[in-house]
This record gives C-alpha cells, structure tokens and sequence, in this order.
C-alpha cells in the first residue's frame, strides 16, 4: 500500500509538470504568431473600430434671444398755453387808530370810535355805571377799519377814577398815541393814585401830557369866609396872583388855544374880579425864547387876546380889558427856554 500511494504521487507531479510546459509552449507560439502579424492585426483593429463607434451628432450652439425693444412713444405736440397771470397783491389796508374820550364836566359826554371786538362786556358795564343818566350823552363808533383798543380796559379804569372821585372838568382823551388828562384833583393822595393808574402796563405806548392841578381848597375857603364887604385893590390883586401861582394859565408849544384846565382858572378869576368891583385890567401874554423873538411877540399877542376874549364872554363883558404880548422879554426862570415862560398874568389898572 506504501508503494502504491508514492507512485501516484510521483504521476501526479509528472502530470502537473507536462501541462505546465504545455501552456508556455502555447503562450511562447501565440506572442510569436501576435508579434509576427502586428501590423495586420493593429490594421484592422482600427477599421473595425471605425466602422462599431458612431460620432455624436453636432449640437447647433445656443444663441441668446436679446428681447425686441419696446417702440418709443413719438412725442405728442403740446399746445403752448399763455401764462397765467400773476394776481397782484391786494392792497394792505392802513387801519384807522382807535380814539377815546371821556368828559366829567357837566354835562358828561363819552365819544369813542373803536372797533367791533372792543364792544366787550367791560365797556358796557362802564357804559351802564357811568353813562346812562340824562346828564351824560354819547357817541360811539364802531368800525371794522379802527384798530383794537388793547389799552381799553386801563383807560377805563382811569374814567372810572375821574367820575367816582368827582374831578371837577375831569377828562381823559385819547387819539393815536397821545393821552391827554385834565380836572381839579382833591388833593396829594389822589394825583398819587392817579399817577399810579398811569403806569399800567398797556399805556406805556402813549405820550402822556397830565394837566390835571390840586384845586385851591385854601384860596376857596378864604373867599368864602370872606366878609361881603367889597374888598381893597390890593386884597384882590393878590388873590388873582395867588390863583396863578398854584395853577398858572399855561399853553402848549406853539398856540394859544385855551386849554379846559385854563378855562377853569379863568372862571375863578372871573368870581374873584366881579366881587371886587374893579372896573379895568391888563392882561399880558409871555412866551419862551425858543423861536424868532418877533414870532413870539405875536404869539404871545394871541394868547393875551384869547384871555381878554374869554373874560369878556363870560361874565366880564362891562369891564374895561387890555392885552399886550411881551414876548420872551420878561422871563420868570433862569432858563429863557423853560416852559413855565409860556404863561399869562393879570393885573388891575388901579391900585398897586
């Protein structure tokens, strides 16, 4: 059994080697036969992969489609229009400025022109406290061309005081930016109320030109204590020097148009006069020295006739009366200018 297996080994090895040289003999034959033939073979290798591989068909190129542009639109013709015309500016229209007035001299008179807004519930409450009795009249405007009078409330105040402190001849007026007062105070505290009226806030606008005087309460007590006994040149003459010199008959610049303050002294040298049975005067107008000295001569010419005028129409029209203008040549102050210049003095013809 041992012999028998070595055996056929040995075949078995034998075998293998016999196929083995048989392959290599075969593989040594065919790259002989390839390698004689390569040119033929390579030959129709190529043919026969020309005639298997079919070349892609060729793509046409993809051309971008611009888009058509839109037709612009032709112009239409415009009709050249004229030009409109520029409306002219209306014209600003120049208000009026509001005017006032008040009078406490018998009988009481309120004038006024303001506008429709200054109709207010306080100036009829004024109206009604002050202006309602058959002593007072009215005449009242009220126009929509007048300025607003801001200042209507304070200046009312300033009536009111006027006719509840019974200033004799009281006045107040009013006309663009001047406001003029005039009467016969009762004394010191009352101008110093009425000074403080006059600084409220809304009448710092105006000129103020205040003639208001304290009455001479000494000078009428002396007359009326005064026995009925007709007195000497003398007594009178210094009365009527005495009612000068606490109320002086003044005029403003340039006229000799009385003033009611004026008009008041006058009336008190008038009663003085008609007791005293003095029969003439002299009156004598005084000026300033601003100005040419021969214009003020026959300004003050004018004022000593305006006082003469006034005596005679008022109770002393039997009375023998002469006046004469000075001028500027009899000064009373240091200074030519100063306005206490422009006044009139009055003196008897008899007696000293």
């Amino acid at each position: 059994c041992t012999i028998n297996s070595f055996y056929t080994g040995e075949q078995t090895m034998g075998s293998k080697l016999i196929l083995l040289l048989g392959l290599l003999a075969g593989a040594f034959l065919t790259f002989t036969c390839v390698n004689d033939n390569k040119a033929a073979l390579t030959l129709k290798y190529d043919k026969a992969t020309q005639d298997d591989v079919s070349l892609p068909e060729p793509v046409e190129p993809i051309v971008a489609i611009e888009p058509i542009p839109e037709p612009k639109p032709i112009p239409q013709p415009q009709l050249v229009s004229e030009p409109e015309p520029i409306p002219e500016p209306e014209p600003v229209v120049q208000l009026e400025k509001p005017m006032f007035s008040y009078s406490t001299k018998e009988p009481a008179k309120l004038s006024a022109k303001l506008s429709p807004n200054d109709k207010t519930q306080i100036f009829e409450q004024f109206i009604l406290e002050y202006c309602q009795s058959d002593v007072c009249t009215q005449d009242l405007t009220f126009d929509e061309n007048i300025e607003d009078a801001l200042w209507q409330s304070d200046i009312l105040k300033i009536a009111a005081f006027l006719k509840e402190k019974s200033v004799k001849n009281g006045l107040i007026f009013i006309e663009g930016y001047l406001l003029k007062l005039e009467g016969e105070l009762e004394d010191e505290k009352e101008l110093d109320a009425l000074n403080k009226l006059l600084e409220l806030n809304s009448l710092e606008i105006f000129k103020v030109e205040n003639l208001t005087t304290i009455a001479p309460k000494i000078i009428i007590e002396e007359v009326q204590e005064e026995k009925k006994q007709q007195p000497t040149a003398k007594q009178t003459q210094d009365k009527i020097n005495q009612l000068l010199k606490v109320n002086p008959i003044y005029f403003k610049y340039n006229s000799d148009n009385l003033t009611l303050n004026a008009q008041g002294i006058l009336n008190k040298v008038i009663t003085t006069l008609k007791e005293s049975g003095e029969t003439a005067l002299k009156v004598e107008g005084h000026t300033d020295s601003g100005g040419d000295n021969a214009y003020n001569k026959a300004l003050s010419q004018k004022r000593a006739d305006s006082v003469k005028k006034y005596l005679l129409n008022n109770g002393l029209e039997k009375m023998k009366i002469q006046s004469t203008g000075y001028g500027e040549e009899r000064p009373i102050a240091k200074n030519p200018r100063d306005t206490i210049n422009r006044r009139v003095e009055i003196h008897l013809m008899r007696g000293e």
